[in-house]
């Protein structure tokens, strides 16, 4: 289980959901989003002939950009209590990669979700292509996450450095050389169990830039967090990085007023307030001092008469009690 969750905190889970529905809906009923931030899942479930998946009314999803026609293998679902002023979608022509650019203290971090099929370089292609026309500025953060399918001797167990020789990591390993990036995820950590024959392998990582580094407190794979029937354990990056919560400033519900009460109180403000409103103000400053006036007695008659209300995870906004 993940550490208990503190104050000035960016907290990032990624998951491997082989395109079943059974375990994406897993993912998004254990996963709370107010112990995390970002869910970067890869293969997820997609309904047929769309390219959209499951996702709950807490959760900001982000899907391929409107140019990108294949069903995504990729997607990132960003929790509600992040502003949404903070984060922008990456537009990212791929179907194997998904991208958001977060604003933190002091910058940005460019953060990638990632799925590489098996014997290709499909999704490190696609992200030196976009790399090459939009390249990073240099005072950005960065970090790659997801399954990249690929062994290499910088991350795989020194168990298995046999299933290196076999996989090609050249054009993996020249992108993240070009970018300065190294491996946060430990060394050897096992995060992908053979459904055919049981063996465990590295196959999900985190690469980041040396300042992002610097500010992870923790990243590992979660043997107890992980779904029943998963292939892949979730992989949990907490760093030491604020952002911005959403503002949680409570609405009016106009439609719970009693409006011969709210007109007769906003009469009688009026009248004490503003006694010659009907006078048409013949200067700017006049002008201004009546807007003020005007402005402070309709805020004041909704206060008093307007109730709160918050709405909740499944608050349908055309419903009516007449709806009942």
């Amino acid at each position: 289980m993940p550490e208990q969750r503190q104050a000035n905190q960016l907290r990032i889970k990624q998951q491997n959901c082989k395109h079943s529905k059974d375990l994406t809906l897993s993912l998004i009923n254990v996963t709370d989003p107010n112990e995390w931030d970002i869910l970067l899942i890869q293969e997820p479930y997609i309904y047929t002939e769309h390219t959209i998946s499951i996702a709950t009314s807490r959760w900001f999803p982000l899907y391929l950009p409107p140019n990108t026609k294949q069903s995504p293998c990729s997607i990132i679902l960003i929790s509600t209590n992040i502003s949404s002023n903070t984060f922008e979608q990456i537009q990212l022509p791929s179907d194997v990669v998904t991208a958001i650019t977060l604003m933190i203290p002091g910058g940005k971090i460019n953060i990638y979700n990632i799925y590489n099929p098996p014997n290709s370089n499909e999704a490190c292609v696609a992200i030196h292509a976009w790399l090459m026309e939009h390249p990073t500025e240099e005072s950005d953060c960065t970090i790659w996450a997801g399954d990249f399918n690929k062994h290499d001797p910088m991350w795989t167990n020194p168990a298995h450095h046999a299933r290196c020789e076999c996989s090609d990591t050249e054009t993996l390993m020249q992108l993240i050389a070009e970018h300065q990036l190294m491996l946060a995820l430990p060394a050897g950590t096992l995060t992908y169990q053979s459904d055919s024959h049981g063996t465990w392998s590295t196959l999900d990582l985190v690469f980041c830039d040396q300042a992002t580094h610097g500010r992870i407190l923790t990243c590992n794979a979660s043997i107890e967090d992980r779904l029943p029937s998963a292939d892949h354990l979730p992989i949990h990056t907490i760093l030491d990085i604020a952002i911005r919560p959403a503002d949680r400033t409570p609405a009016r519900n106009f439609r719970g007023v009693d409006w011969e009460k709210f007109n007769k109180t906003l009469s009688y403000l009026l009248n004490s307030k503003m006694p010659h409103a009907d006078t048409v103000p013949s200067t700017t400053e006049a002008l201004d001092e009546y807007i003020d006036k005007l402005t402070d007695t309709i805020r004041q008659t909704i206060c008093q008469h307007v109730p709160q209300s918050r709405a909740g995870p499944y608050t349908k906004r055309w419903w009516t009690p007449e709806l009942t």
